[in-house]
């Protein structure tokens, strides 16, 4: 079994479904003079009282939320919805916020009612419409309701003029991943070509996310060398781009230059990663490791495969076939009582990867350099742990 295969198409499918569903946007800043409801005549000085008090509260909310007080925020922002004479965009930025709390707290539907409203609000601005809608869709498709979803990004896209570049980025990047899972590729590739050649103004945030959502579509469709292109904009001719996606785009360009034979190119690129990329997120840090180490092992660098694998799991436990390549590496150094209690921990751990991280790459093992009588005990050991999985 190719680790490495399995790892780009890991990291594929993980990449799309961040950049396909990313945490909802911030509320907007934007105000209108238009009143959303009626109410008994007021005074200016009233007037001044009631935006001041909405206005406090709102921002009260805001903190709280940035904060991760999302009770709080939803809380203060139920509060300033109760008052009389709200102004259409003070009410639709309420809205928006306590959405955003409604869903970090779990409940989507009231989230997604809440975006609702605002979608419905007449006179609402523009721009707190798209991301409303914006947010709706990508809360439609964490639900699966993958027709809604991509009905309320097309809105902003085609139905909504006057929608910020930067919402129409959003819900381009967001409508080309879905239309990639629904494996309509043309549909795909179009929607990250017009973030990147045809919308002015679009962020370099967007751009980044659809250079390398593009790079990751061209791979998948065998288109190597258009994938290379892609990855190489984000690290070296996007100025401003995002340090998490410079760093996925570096670690699946490091992938296919391996795959392509060039090896010294694919080290060094998991090398900047590693090294040479402050602020790169820890999980993608630990792929890289990961990545180099096993490519030290198809080298025979085998205290060189185990030095990465153990960083790799340092940095971030979590990554499974880390944890069996840990065995493994122990095993290649001759350290296999250690390498015995390595599989066991990473058996218990992920025992639904045995079967594609644990068994096959111990049966490639035993083909070249594994004995049986090394191998046996922790096939053994790997074994009885999926039956017991089983039970």
């Amino acid at each position: 079994m190719n680790v490495q295969k399995t790892a780009i198409r890991r990291l594929a499918r993980a990449v799309l479904a961040f950049f396909g569903a990313p945490v909802p946007p911030p509320p907007g800043t934007q105000e209108a003079p238009e009143p959303a409801r009626t109410g008994r005549a007021k005074t200016p000085a009233q007037d001044a009282g009631l935006e001041s008090q909405a206005r406090r509260l709102l921002s009260s909310a805001q903190v709280a939320e940035a904060l991760g007080n999302y009770a709080v925020s939803l809380k203060l922002c139920t509060e300033a919805l109760a008052l009389d004479g709200l102004q259409v965009a003070e009410q639709a930025e309420l809205l928006i916020t306590r959405g955003l709390s409604f869903y970090f707290l779990g409940s989507p539907d009231e989230a997604e009612g809440d975006w609702s409203q605002v979608i419905e609000l007449p006179g609402a601005p523009v721009e707190q419409v798209a991301q409303a809608l914006v947010n709706r869709g990508i809360t439609w498709g964490q639900k699966g309701e993958t027709e809604r979803e991509l009905a309320d990004y097309t809105r902003v896209i085609e139905q909504l003029p006057g929608a910020p570049v930067e919402q129409v980025a959003k819900a381009l990047v967001n409508r080309g991943v879905t239309w990639g899972q629904k494996g309509e590729t043309e549909k795909a590739l179009a929607d990250y070509t017009r973030v990147i050649e045809q919308l002015p103004g679009a962020p370099v945030e967007q751009v980044a996310k659809a250079l390398f959502n593009r790079g990751v579509t061209w791979g998948q469709m065998g288109e190597t060398e258009k994938a290379l292109a892609d990855y190489t904009r984000v690290i070296e001719q996007l100025p401003g781009a995002p340090v998490e996606t410079v760093a996925l785009a570096l670690l699946s360009r490091g992938v296919r230059w391996g795959q392509k034979g060039e090896t010294e190119k694919e080290l060094a690129d998991y090398t900047r990663v590693i090294e040479q990329l402050p602020g790169a997120p820890v999980k993608t840090v630990a792929w890289a490791l990961a990545n180099r180490g096993w490519r030290n092992y198809q080298r025979n660098a085998y205290s060189a495969f185990l030095a990465d694998t153990e960083a790799a799991l340092r940095s971030y436990p979590d990554l499974d076939v880390a944890a069996f390549n840990l065995g493994l590496a122990l095993l290649a150094c001759g350290r296999d009582a250690e390498a015995l209690t390595a599989y066991k921990r990473a058996g218990e751990r992920f025992p639904e990867a045995i079967k594609t991280l644990g068994l096959p790459v111990l049966a490639n093992a035993r083909k070249s350099w594994l004995t049986e009588d090394r191998a046996e005990p922790v096939i053994h050991l790997l074994r009885l742990l999926q039956a017991r999985r089983r039970r």
